[in-house]
């Protein structure tokens, strides 16, 4: 769920990710697919009807990672530009920021992907 600021409605989101690593890299690309029919809308959100995107993580060293995220997302509804643009221009700065205080939490779990080699 995307909590929007007033006046805009909330969104809702259905997505699914795949993940896939080059094996002589190491480079992680995660891809972002929307899935909008997948399961149905809640009645008071306005669903976020197209996804598309990816992130990529390369290992530049011994726990330095480089990251490019990149998506193009139409939210839905009738959302005046003004809103839109600083959403936007803010959105990947601070996705980025709860990422980095989510996994450096104590209560979040240390998951390892079998698949995916480190350097």
């Amino acid at each position: 769920m995307v909590d929007a600021p007033w006046p805009v409605s909330d969104r809702d989101l259905c997505s699914y990710y795949k993940i896939m690593q080059d094996t002589a890299t190491k480079v992680v690309t995660i891809t972002l697919k929307g899935a909008k029919d997948y399961m149905p809308e809640e009645t008071d959100k306005v669903r976020i009807p197209i996804l598309n995107g990816f992130w990529q993580l390369t290992p530049i060293a011994k726990g330095i990672t480089k990251v490019v995220y990149q998506v193009h997302c139409d939210i839905g509804g009738i959302i005046p530009a003004l809103i839109v643009n600083a959403y936007i221009t803010d959105s990947p700065y601070y996705n980025l920021l709860n990422i980095k205080k989510m996994v450096e939490s104590p209560l979040y779990p240390k998951m390892v992907i079998e698949y995916l080699e480190e350097l």
